[in-house]
């Protein structure tokens, strides 16, 4: 795993304290990963896919005090992510005010403070809402090679599908013009057996 490896739902790098962890083979646990990644197998290249430790809980490892020891992060058999935000803003620890009193200036001006610098360290929430449909597909969809990869695909896959509808009811009118020619052949043979009359040849020819 190279050091330009980053998680695919944060963007963070591994480092002494995070390890990233490959999408598993298992077919038992891999549709739950690909799941709560938003990913589809089928549309997506999954092979270099990693997720990091901060979207699982400890208990999710064989040794839940890995990352504070410093050792190797090993997941259990049948782990599955599910921490979809693990870094959330610090919480603002303000002193309880003695009653009736109010808070002095100089506090309020530390407290503005920590509120401006709070979201310095709030990593940006990567983008995982991606185009499905041929319908869904904007300039936005288009962006990083990988998106207009993934719309071109989608786009590959519809005109397959429509491509199919189309050759059906190529068939079907096939069909149904060779009745026809069949239903007419009937009349002809029936007139001339003067098993129908006229009026009713004309009627339906």
């Amino acid at each position: 795993m190279g050091p330009s490896l980053r998680c695919y739902l944060c963007n963070r790098k591994r480092d002494s304290k995070r390890s990233l962890h490959k999408i598993p083979k298992n077919p038992n646990t891999r549709p739950a990963w690909l799941a709560f990644c938003k990913l589809d197998e089928t549309i997506d290249d999954v092979s270099n896919i990693h997720i990091c430790c901060d979207h699982f809980f400890d208990t999710d490892y064989l040794e839940p005090r890995a990352r504070e020891l410093g050792n190797k992060m090993i997941l259990r058999p049948g782990s599955i992510p599910s921490i979809l935000k693990p870094y959330q803003s610090s919480a603002i620890l303000i002193t309880p005010l003695a009653p009736h009193t109010t808070p002095s200036k100089s506090d309020s001006i530390e407290e503005q403070k920590v509120m401006q610098n709070e979201d310095v360290s709030i990593p940006k929430k990567p983008i995982l809402s991606e185009s499905k449909y041929v319908g869904e597909i904007s300039t936005a969809s288009l962006t990083t090679p990988r998106r207009a990869e993934r719309s071109l695909n989608i786009a590959k896959r519809k005109i397959s599908q429509q491509a199919k509808k189309i050759r059906k009811l190529q068939q079907q009118n096939i069909r149904l013009r060779k009745r026809i020619r069949n239903l007419e052949d009937l009349m002809i043979h029936l007139k001339s057996k003067n098993l129908i009359s006229e009026k009713l040849f004309i009627r339906w020819g």
